[in-house]
């Protein structure tokens, strides 16, 4: 009697592990397969879609800006560095 409670627990631990390991498999008997959908159904389909807005892409706008009209981005920023990026291998893409 002692030992029923670990022995049924390292069978539910082996159980658990083959379900894991061989019932993800194609092909898979029912007996090792049934767990898998019911832990996906439990364990991600509960969670709402990622409802969180886009943002603006600055870089990208500042861009579009520098080439469309020619307004320069301010100093410092990562578009002020792209702009200067694209001034200096401008020479190189002509060629």
């Amino acid at each position: 009697m002692d030992l029923a409670l670990p022995l049924l627990l390292s069978l539910t631990v082996v159980y658990g592990a083959a379900c894991g390991t061989l019932g993800t498999e194609q092909g898979a008997p029912l007996w090792l397969r049934w767990p898998a959908p019911l832990w996906n159904l439990i364990a991600h389909s509960w969670r709402p879609a990622n409802t969180t807005p886009r943002r603006p892409d600055y870089m990208k706008i500042a861009m579009l800006e520098y080439e469309i009209f020619g307004i320069e981005p301010k100093p410092g920023t990562a578009a002020a560095a792209c702009v200067n990026v694209r001034r200096a291998l401008a020479p190189l893409r002509d060629e």
